[in-house]
């Protein structure tokens, strides 16, 4: 997405500065108050942008262009009753080409988006879906206020006009929807509908962490136990990184059905699957802590922080409960080296652009050789 933008906004550049050379030409002025404002607004100087689009305005009231940028100038600055104002009245300018049309109705969208004025944002988009129905940018903006108003069904059907206009699937935008579908399917009641959906959505994105609880939570509403624990324990596997969002769940179903020790070998499981997620240390060891075997919680951690190093959850629950087991030898010791090795990374230089870490200081970062970005971690 950043490179994406650098690209735009390295084009609009150009764009800039080739419109300024054809119109020097023709024109033989010296500077353009439109091509100004542009400028600003790649500096981001939103006022200078704005004294720049007056000015523009001033000597040709025809100037659309500068009308919109102007409009959109006001957005930024905050100014959105001014920003809606502009777009409005263009709307209604007459002899607008449809690709004109759908452009200004974006334009007044977005600013009614951002006041909070949702409905009449929507209105907005439709009209400037009506104007040009390939804007896949105003498509877009449609389909983010269906979901900012949680109308799923309606979200759906916008994203396939999206896909069907550019001509590429979103398939991970399509499941987070279906789940949203189905959520509220099951909200009303309607769980094995709600449930069709969701089956879908993981056919599209099987690491949809939100599908697997979503499937578990259902189920066991209706009872269905085993079919719970059979969703909610694919999860850790499909979405190593959500694993956690499950082990909650699963405890408490294990405990009320008196197989609590399944959950150990559940634990030991994740762990061989996915060594380095801290998450299934800290919960099996949080498990052997809580039937009061202290000794096997402490193994658990240590050999985590050997795949894990620097995890500070697993080092302060390792600090509990070498206090808990009265291991206070093994806690001194622990505290000291967690304190040095604090320490020395507080003393390290961090490059802000790649995120390289080194003691010594340089004026260019030998691993992305930018220039004057090592800094050490704030000390307050």
């Amino acid at each position: 997405m950043t490179d994406t933008l650098i690209l735009l906004a390295a084009l609009l550049v150009v764009l800039i500065l080739a419109y300024r050379w054809v119109r020097r030409r023709e024109t033989g002025e010296g500077g353009d108050p439109f091509v100004d404002g542009l400028e600003a607004m790649v500096r981001r100087d939103w006022r200078e942008a704005a004294r720049c689009f007056k000015r523009a305005v001033e000597q040709d009231s025809d100037n659309l262009r500068a009308y919109e940028q102007l409009g959109r100038v006001y957005r930024e600055l905050g100014d959105l009753p001014r920003a809606v104002k502009i777009h409005s009245d263009l709307t209604v300018r007459e002899g607008l080409s449809g690709v004109d049309r759908s452009r200004i109705h974006l334009e007044l969208a977005k600013d009614l988006r951002k006041m909070g004025r949702l409905r009449e944002a929507q209105e907005a988009s439709e009209k400037s879906v009506q104007a040009d129905r390939r804007n896949v940018a105003a498509l877009v903006v449609r389909l983010e206020l269906f979901e900012l108003q949680e109308q799923w069904d309606e979200a759906l059907e916008t994203l396939k006009r999206i896909e069907s206009v550019s001509g590429r699937e979103q398939g991970l935008r399509r499941s987070q929807i279906l789940v949203e579908q189905a959520r509220r399917r099951m909200a009303d009641g309607q769980g094995r509908p709600g449930r069709v959906l969701v089956k879908e959505a993981l056919k599209i994105n099987p690491a949809s962490a939100a599908a697997y609880i979503l499937m578990g939570d259902s189920y066991l509403a209706e009872n269905r136990v085993e079919e719970a624990i059979q969703y909610w324990e694919k999860l850790p596997f499909e979405a190593p990184d959500r694993a956690d969002l499950v082990f909650d769940r699963l405890e408490r179903v294990y405990f009320d059905t008196g197989r609590f020790d399944e959950m150990e070998k559940f634990y030991q499981r994740v762990i061989m699957s996915r060594p380095e997620n801290p998450d299934a240390y800290q919960a099996l060891a949080g498990f052997y802590e809580r039937k009061g075997d202290y000794q096997r919680a402490i193994a658990v951690l240590e050999t985590g922080l050997e795949k894990n190093k620097g995890s500070l959850a697993l080092s302060r629950l390792l600090i509990r409960l070498f206090s808990r087991a009265g291991e206070d030898r093994r806690l001194m010791d622990f505290t000291t080296e967690l304190a040095d090795r604090l320490l020395r990374k507080a003393r390290l230089y961090r490059c802000r652009a790649c995120g390289h870490e080194l003691e010594d200081f340089h004026f260019r970062c030998p691993d992305c050789h930018a220039w004057d970005t090592l800094e050490r971690p704030s000390q307050g």
